[in-house]
């Protein structure tokens, strides 16, 4: 979508991946978000390997001292889908940098699971496991 649709509809584009805490500064406002890019996240083990995770749902939780939630929608017949939400145990560390990295380790720890329970409903649009950002 471009940032002209975008603007139109009266949302926020923001590159999170070169502005994470302005992107929080402005979620106060909001009464949904996504964040869908992870080109610029922290490198945590996901399915063995490596990979970019958006470190921003645990900057959230930090900086506004909320729970997080992860949510799925797993598709159960045609047309009908299933909304499974799992509360994420978080820790809480003075240091700021290994407070959001373990955090964001406990998000992907929760989607490894789903992902390993119905493999065949997952998909990405991008390589998650590219080293280069």
């Amino acid at each position: 979508m471009s940032r002209s649709v975008v603007q139109s509809t009266g949302n926020v584009f923001i590159d999170l991946g070169y502005a994470p805490e302005e992107a929080a500064v402005l979620q106060m406002r909001a009464d949904l978000m996504a964040d869908l890019r992870d080109a610029h996240g922290e490198f945590v083990p996901f399915m063995g390997r490596d990979a970019r995770s958006t470190v921003f749902p645990a900057l959230l939780a930090r900086l506004h001292k909320v729970p997080i939630i992860a949510i799925r929608a797993l598709r159960v017949g045609v047309r009908q889908f299933r909304i499974d939400a799992v509360h994420i145990p978080l820790i809480h560390d003075k240091d700021r940098k290994i407070e959001i990295r373990e955090n964001t380790l406990r998000i992907q720890k929760q989607f490894e699971v789903w992902i390993k329970q119905d493999p065949e409903q997952w998909m990405w649009g991008h390589n998650r496991w590219d080293t280069e950002g």
